[in-house]
């Protein structure tokens, strides 16, 4: 912004914060029986929406010399979509309730979710792909995962009404609010590691 913001780790730390924060909203404001019920439209294009990007961006990248492992790591940076943006904008337009925007808040979510696997794989495969560090092992990598979204589940399931009941009870400003921040937190922290 005309040179007044530095990009510092101060910028960079707030800037993930406020990305959390954004997603951790756009999962309360979604219906989940309604992302079930569109769950096949939303799978159609979301595979659709990794397949053309990672295949056309490869082409192309086949064009301007780049590696394979270059080409394939710019076509999945490509395929992953940014499902904060996608739910403001139909927040703005009072459609995320609506067939076409539940169709299109799980084509991202699923979208991302393919484009981190697909990431994982190369990663598996070449080692260190984009700066980013894997074990190198695939099947590793994938247990990883798996263990993750198994926990996310469990958490989701039986942990956070423990610890959203146990916020009700204790007698601080808005205390729902503050455990449901310390659970988006924990579950970002969570997922960078």
């Amino acid at each position: 912004v005309l040179g007044w913001v530095a990009n510092n780790s101060f910028m960079h730390t707030f800037s993930e914060i406020g990305v959390i924060i954004l997603m951790f909203m756009a999962g309360l404001e979604s219906d989940l029986d309604l992302l079930k019920r569109y769950l096949k439209p939303s799978l159609a294009v979301a595979v659709f929406g990794v397949i053309l990007p990672v295949g056309l961006v490869y082409w192309f990248g086949t064009f301007f010399d780049l590696t394979t492992e270059g080409a394939l790591f710019l076509g999945v940076t490509f395929a992953a979509t940014s499902v904060s943006i996608t739910v403001e904008v139909l927040k703005e337009m009072n459609k995320l309730t609506s067939k076409e925007g539940s169709t299109i808040l799980g084509a991202a979510v699923i979208d991302d979710i393919l484009a981190v696997l697909i990431l994982s794989v190369l990663i598996s495969v070449y080692g260190n792909v984009g700066g980013a560090n894997g074990t190198g092992n695939l099947g590793l990598n994938l247990i990883f995962q798996v263990i993750y979204f198994a926990g996310v589940y469990v958490i989701f399931k039986w942990l956070a009404p423990i610890l959203m009941s146990l916020g009700e009870k204790l007698e601080v400003p808005a205390s729902v609010v503050l455990m449901s921040l310390v659970m988006c937190l924990g579950m970002g922290y969570l997922a960078d590691l």
